[in-house]
């Protein structure tokens, strides 16, 4: 799969667009998917760099960590009647993580996964914003290729500087199938990453319809704005395991549980995107507890304007926290042409949760 690129002005896709069996989604016709084959070197390329990336570096969430609990709270108190008594009850199970109601559940841990389907995205005015902000940011890096991972000056303007060598991903795998150089990094020069974002079904074609919005970033401030770890933006990571544990069932909301399809007598799918992501100049924060930061989490979409940035990383690997969780890498933008979700990924977990009861829905 040869890595498109702006050619005498000119747009091109990527090559293995027009050999595709191209339908519109339904209700939405600003998009169309394409299924791969479960049998495609493509397929299985990403189903094994999915569960190698699961395997390098498993994930625990914190115990009671913050997240998680406003929204197990928010589905108990909503009153619209949005969330089924399933969903209720799950919430109730998750918030027993906090010390002062027991303590006694688990924090969602990651898993063996198995990749049921993979769709393509076409999206051609998302893909032309896209491919302009990726040359915009080649063309700022210059013939002398320095370092879009800010370093000090005087290392990233050296000619011929490795412009990814500084992060140290989850997981990489050099020429994964034909065509492919290597994942996450798809093209050094522009920084450019296949990675991942988690959201619900729902959510899936109104990013692919009109790609990620960074100003839905949600606000939990009260008095002033608290937009998350690396402040407001479109999240991403490398990491599958972080993934896994803030991806909620579509049947119950829960990131672990017993729902089976009854047609299929398996684990209900999850779903999650991969994203093209052109990084750009990558402002790095570390050590973690910097990441604490109430100014970081208040910082805007304008946080980098006039900067030498075009996107931050929050480093993971190389820091601890505590002991009850691995830390992974965030990213985030804040210039929505800078991703591009590429893959609709449909995934079960291999195993059950046995805490519930089955629940077949």
């Amino acid at each position: 799969m040869p890595l498109p690129h702006i050619q005498d002005g000119d747009i091109v896709v990527p090559s293995y667009w027009p050999s595709r069996g191209w339908a519109p989604w339904p209700d939405n016709p600003a998009f169309q998917v394409a299924e791969l084959p479960r049998s495609s070197q493509m397929f299985q390329a990403l189903a094994r760099y999915i569960n190698g990336n699961i395997q390098a570096r498993s994930f625990r969430a914190k115990k009671a960590e913050r997240t998680r609990m406003q929204r197990a709270e928010a589905i108990l108190n909503d009153t619209t009647g949005r969330y089924s008594s399933l969903w209720r009850q799950r919430a109730a199970y998750r918030l027993k993580e906090k010390p002062d109601l027991g303590g006694t559940t688990p924090p969602p841990e990651s898993g063996p996964v198995d990749v049921s389907k993979i769709l393509i995205i076409q999206n051609e005015a998302l893909w032309e914003k896209y491919e302009h902000k990726r040359y915009q940011l080649r063309s700022r890096a210059g013939t002398s290729l320095r370092s879009m991972v800010v370093e000090p000056e005087q290392t990233r303007s050296k000619p011929g500087y490795n412009t990814l060598a500084p992060v140290q991903w989850t997981y990489s795998v050099e020429h994964p199938c034909p065509g492919w150089r290597s994942l996450p990094v798809l093209d050094v020069l522009r920084g450019e990453v296949l990675m991942f974002h988690g959201t619900s079904k729902d959510v899936i074609p109104l990013i692919a319809a009109g790609g990620f919005d960074p100003n839905r970033c949600q606000n939990r401030g009260t008095v002033t704005p608290d937009y998350g770890l690396l402040g407001k933006g479109a999240y991403f990571t490398d990491s599958f395991s972080k993934l896994m544990v803030y991806t909620g069932c579509n049947k119950c909301g829960e990131a672990e549980c017993d729902c089976v399809s009854v047609k299929q007598g398996l684990p209900t799918n999850r779903y999650s995107l991969m994203c093209r992501v052109v990084l750009g100049s990558l402002k790095r924060r570390k050590p973690y507890e910097d990441l604490l930061s109430d100014e970081i989490r208040r910082e805007d979409l304008d946080s980098l304007n006039g900067s030498a940035f075009d996107s931050v990383m929050g480093v993971g690997p190389d820091n601890r926290v505590d002991t009850q969780i691995n830390p992974t890498n965030e990213f985030i933008i804040k210039d929505a042409a800078q991703a591009y979700p590429e893959f609709i990924i449909y995934w079960r977990r291999r195993t059950l949760t046995p805490t519930f009861k089955v629940s077949k829905l």
